[in-house]
C-alpha cells in the first residue's frame, strides 16, 4: 500500500475559513480534531486513506490503531457498536478481555478507523452511539462516508473533512506508482498522457476511475 499510495488533499472549515491539508500522519488530523468524518464520492480514496493512516500509526507505535469495515462488522443487531467491534477483534484472533478493551477505549489507547458508515443498515443507532463515544476526549475516531448519507450536523462533535478531487500533480504521481510497471515505456509517452490529462482533468480526478 505504501508503495502505491498517492496522498489526497482534504478540506475542512476552521473558524469559518477553509483549510486544505495533506494528512501524511494522523497528527495532521488530530491537530484539528481527534474525531473526524472523512467524506468523499465512491472511489475517491477514503478507505485507502484510513489504511494508510493505520500503517503510519503502527510505525509510530504510540497507539493501537484498528480498522473496521463497518458493513462486515455490524452483524448483530442485538449488540451495541462497541460490543460488535469487540466481537470482531476476537474473531481476528486477538486475545484481549472485555475489561482491557473498554479501558483501552476510555484511555485513548486505541485509535478507531471506521470505514463506510453510510453502508450500515441501522445507521441512526450507530450514529447515536458514535455521538456518545465522542464524549471520551482521549479516544481518537475517524469515520468515512459518501456525501449526503451522513452529515456533520448529525455527528455533532466530528469534524468533517472533504476529500478533494485529484489535481494534475497527484494524477501523475498515481500513474507513476500504479499504472505503468514498464517505466521505460511510460517515460516515452508521459508527455502525451499529461497533455491528455490537462484536457480531460475531470475524468482523472477520481483514483478509481
Amino acid at each position: 500500500l505504501m508503495d502505491i499510495f498517492t496522498m489526497p488533499r482534504l478540506s475542512c472549515n476552521i473558524s469559518e475559513n477553509e483549510r486544505v491539508i495533506s494528512p501524511f500522519q494522523i497528527s495532521d488530523l488530530t491537530s484539528i480534531s481527534n474525531k473526524g468524518l472523512i467524506v468523499g464520492h465512491g472511489g475517491s480514496g477514503k478507505s485507502t486513506l484510513l489504511k494508510y493512516l493505520l500503517l503510519r500509526e503502527l510505525e509510530q507505535g504510540w497507539h493501537i490503531p484498528i480498522y473496521f469495515e463497518l458493513r462486515n462488522t455490524i452483524v448483530r443487531k442485538d449488540l451495541s457498536l462497541i460490543d460488535n467491534l469487540y466481537e470482531e477483534i476476537k474473531e481476528r484472533g486477538c486475545l484481549i478481555n472485555k475489561e482491557t478493551y473498554i479501558y483501552g477505549l476510555k484511555t485513548g489507547r486505541f485509535v478507531l478507523f471506521l470505514d463506510a458508515i453510510d453502508e450500515v443498515s441501522n445507521r441512526s443507532n450507530i450514529i447515536s452511539e458514535l455521538n456518545s463515544l465522542s464524549n471520551i476526549e482521549q479516544l481518537t475516531i475517524y469515520l468515512t462516508s459518501r456525501p449526503v448519507a451522513v452529515s456533520g450536523e448529525v455527528l455533532m462533535k466530528y469534524k468533517t473533512f472533504h476529500i478533494l478531487p485529484f489535481g494534475q500533480e497527484q494524477i501523475v504521481d498515481f500513474l507513476d506508482r500504479v499504472c505503468f510497471p514498464d517505466k521505460g515505456f511510460y517515460q516515452n509517452i508521459k508527455d502525451k498522457i499529461i497533455h491528455y490529462i490537462n484536457d480531460n482533468a475531470r475524468e482523472f480526478s477520481n483514483p478509481l476511475l
